[in-house]
């Protein structure tokens, strides 16, 4: 059966859109990257179709076109060939929406330098996928309900108009976010990961950004979660990160140049190694509060120090660190805190630390 997909007019009209089916002819360019696939080499969008000697500009203007639909149906069927590599494209423009929503994909998806140029975000709800790859491309946004992935889940560099939503996710890699730039949905929240699992780590490091906050309650990640550099966004709660109950297996870092508009949510969390917050910049939550750690519990130190030769571990608002359990040292070096409402800084009853605070 031909996939129906439908566009609203001004008067939020339902319009049918025609659809490519089985049946229908192929374009020069969809035809050569099926001969591509089967042959386990890159389709070049620019390259393969045009001229070489491109410039930078000349890359991103003659992009060849290839069909949403047309895509999908080569990700799923079996009729055409694919080689073990998998489906990989790099300066493509994919016209329409990639609805992959429940689909069992067969073969691993790389897409470099893309362009999705549909106004919906693609869709892998429930999808099942090997290894899943959208590096320095741009797009409205991402969905992934519940989506598989059997290997990363690489988002480096892309750009994001809308957010990227991965509640219930399944990593069986590393969720890789270096560089990425994402938008924000209508309560200010950008990256939202209710009940993720990542089995290796999660990177949100190398100049992240999010117009909004990061949203990942009891996630579970079980190697590093790493921030350095992040610059997160705020939503209407006034938080920047909301990740209470987390579960991390290694090292947390919020260090070097992060930043967060709002507050940092971590109650209840529970982290393999040491806390990191070297240099970090923290806003505040409408009660005044920055760093919530209350009932944290750490494998290693909690760092709130000044970076050797740079800034100081800054806040707007408290550190709550009520009932957290150390092993290891509070350690709090040239840190400038800010106050809550109650005009306190530091709020630590019945904190426990395994060795000293400084």
């Amino acid at each position: 059966m031909a996939l129906k997909l439908y566009r609203c007019d001004d008067l939020g009209m339902a319009i049918p859109e025609a659809q490519w089916q089985a049946t229908d002819p192929l374009e020069p360019a969809e035809k050569r990257m099926l001969e591509c696939v089967a042959a386990g080499e890159l389709f070049d969008g620019a390259r393969d179709l045009r001229s070489p000697d491109l410039t930078t500009a000349g890359v991103a203007a003659q992009r060849a076109t290839v069909r949403a639909t047309v895509l999908r149906h080569l990700l799923t069927e079996t009729n055409w060939a694919v080689h073990s590599k998998g489906v990989r494209l790099r300066h493509v423009r994919i016209s329409g929406l990639l609805d992959l929503e429940s689909a069992t994909v067969r073969c691993a998806l790389l897409l470099h330098d893309c362009d999705l140029d549909e106004s919906y975000p693609v869709a892998f709800d429930f999808a099942s996928v090997p290894l899943l790859v959208l590096t320095r491309c741009r797009l409205a946004g991402f969905s992934a309900d519940s989506l598989a992935v059997a290997g990363n889940l690489d988002l480096r560099g892309s750009t994001f108009a809308g957010s990227v939503e991965l509640p219930g996710a399944r990593i069986g890699g590393a969720l890789l976010c270096d560089g990425a730039r994402i938008g924000a949905n209508s309560g200010g929240n950008a990256l939202i990961c209710h009940g993720m699992n990542v089995r290796l780590s999660a990177h949100l490091s190398r100049g992240f950004t999010s117009d909004g906050a990061v949203i990942m309650p009891r996630a579970d990640i079980g190697g590093e979660f790493i921030c350095r550099d992040a610059h997160l966004g705020i939503n209407s709660f006034g938080t920047s990160l909301y990740a209470p109950g987390v579960r991390v297996g290694g090292v947390v870092y919020f260090s070097g140049d992060f930043t967060a508009k709002g507050a940092v949510q971590l109650a209840g969390s529970s982290i393999g190694g040491q806390l990191r917050c070297d240099g970090a910049r923290l806003g505040a939550d409408p009660d005044g509060n920055s760093l919530l750690c209350d009932g944290m519990r750490t494998g290693g130190s909690v760092n709130l120090d000044a970076v050797p030769g740079g800034g100081p571990f800054t806040t707007a608002g408290a550190v709550r660190l009520a009932g957290a359990e150390i092993t290891g040292s509070l350690t709090c070096r040239g840190a400038r805190l800010g106050s809550n409402h109650y005009g306190n800084a530091l709020v630590a009853d019945e904190l426990r630390a395994s060795i000293a605070v400084l």
